[in-house]
């Protein structure tokens, strides 16, 4: 069974005025979009779920909207996660991070962003089949969770928008790129062999290996 996709909570400031970046033109339908890749449910406890996420510089953000990308290790409940990436919203660029457990959320989304346009290898974890699940940037830990009760199942690496009228990160010639993933289960490390998740005809979405896969707007081209 395909792990589940879930919607971060997140509190927007509104504007007047969408960020700057390439504007796809589209309504604003308020609905959440997804592009990248998901694994099915593992065969036991997933304790890391790891890439190399492309900071895409510039995203176009609209009127009170946010553009994100992540990874995230899912848990058997609707709204059991753990994740962590980069965030543009009307607060700003951040990286942040997210848990939940039982409709209850967890998260910091003010930790320093890392430099557009470079690639930040970003990991949640947990140690001896626990569940304190932590939040890596680079190998520096910049938070956990405590004890969320769930054991993880699956990884998900994706893009996130929540308006049709935003730009999902990447576009044709810079796409957002998710590079040495990897899914850690058994004690051992495997490759993150996904299978695509993009849930409008608007969005790219490719596999290079079973480590690689880049997504995009469709909509942008540069």
């Amino acid at each position: 069974m395909a792990s589940t996709l879930v919607t971060l909570a997140v509190v927007l400031i509104p504007e007047s005025a969408a960020f700057a970046g390439c504007n796809p033109g589209r309504v604003n339908d308020g609905q959440t979009y997804f592009a990248g890749w998901i694994t099915n449910n593992e065969p036991t406890t997933v304790t890391q779920n790891s890439a190399n996420i492309y900071n895409y510089p510039n995203p176009y953000v609209a009127p009170g909207s946010g553009v994100f990308a992540w990874d995230m290790i899912v848990g058997p409940a609707l709204n059991d996660y753990a994740q962590v990436g980069w965030v543009v919203d009307y607060n700003g660029r951040h990286t942040f991070i997210e848990w939940n457990v039982n409709g209850h959320v967890g998260s910091n989304f003010s930790i320093t962003a890392n430099t557009p346009g470079t690639t930040t290898w970003y990991e949640e974890y947990t140690t001896g089949g626990g569940t304190n699940y932590c939040f890596g940037d680079n190998g520096t830990q910049i938070g956990c969770s405590g004890t969320l009760g769930w054991k993880g199942l699956s990884g998900q690496d994706l893009g996130e928008i929540h308006t049709l009228a935003d730009q999902m990160p990447g576009s044709y010639t810079v796409p957002e790129d998710w590079n040495n993933s990897f899914i850690f289960y058994y004690g051992s490390q495997y490759n993150f062999n996904g299978y695509l998740v993009y849930n409008s005809s608007y969005f790219n979405d490719n596999i290079y290996s079973q480590v690689h896969d880049q997504a995009g707007d469709a909509d942008c081209y540069s």
